[in-house]
């Protein structure tokens, strides 16, 4: 059975304590831009979110996974997406001393808002999957010999803000089952405004926010998902 290839999560979480948050005074305001250089397309470029807002996602950076899609032994390189135009994802392969851009070749086009990324293969025919998460978004993409196709998951909350996965198995049988970690709610019932000490507005702790309870997916066989049941978590 292949087991987890890589997951890279590059993202910012806050660790205030319950009277802290993010002082305004201490950050960068600026767009923080991450580009693939060498590129034969368009490089890749992520700008933070920073506005008025002050919405407790924006801060959060994007993931990248190592992948190798075709089993050639070269990997794969899969930036998410995270910004306020809701940009797409993109996937790159190493081609002769450069990086291509090979995402609507491989199905992967319509991936956006994308935060975090993880890796596995978890139907054990031999090709990596790849599963992507964002706040409202989850999609779990098999890999069909180097193109990919959408497997569907049980129906969740669709409020969900998830910032982490990961595979494990859960049940000792044969197949990789998925833990989801979720953050916080940002319903508008739920929304609040949070000061610096120097009295503007600045991003709220999580401990402002109602926190979510994470998800525990078990695999059946490669052909589906059901929700397990977290009542002692």
């Amino acid at each position: 059975m292949k087991f987890i290839l890589s997951t890279v999560f590059l993202f910012c979480l806050f660790s205030c304590s319950d009277n802290e948050s993010i002082n305004s005074q201490h950050r960068d305001t600026s767009a923080f831009t991450v580009k693939v250089i060498a590129t034969k397309n368009k490089a890749f470029e992520h700008k933070q979110i920073f506005t008025k807002a002050h919405k407790i996602s924006e801060p959060l950076g994007s993931g990248v996974a190592s992948i190798d899609i075709d089993n050639d032994g070269t990997y794969e390189l899969f930036f998410a997406q995270f910004d306020e135009y809701h940009s797409k994802s993109v996937l790159y392969q190493r081609q002769s001393q450069q990086y291509i851009d090979i995402t609507n070749q491989v199905g992967l086009n319509n991936l956006t808002a994308i935060i975090g990324v993880a890796t596995a293969d978890i139907n054990n025919d031999g090709w990596v999957d790849l599963l992507v998460y964002g706040v409202k978004r989850l999609h779990l993409m098999l890999n069909n010999n180097g193109h990919f196709s959408e497997l569907k998951l049980p129906e969740l909350d669709g409020n969900s803000f998830f910032t982490s996965a990961t595979f494990f198995n859960a049940n000792n049988d044969e197949y990789l089952d998925m833990w989801l970690s979720r953050y916080v709610e940002m319903k508008p019932e739920n929304s609040v405004q949070c000061l610096a000490s120097d009295g503007s507005i600045t991003y709220c702790a999580p401990s402002a926010l109602p926190a979510q309870r994470d998800y525990l997916l078990l695999n059946h066989g490669g052909e589906f998902f059901s929700r397990a049941p977290l009542d002692n978590i």
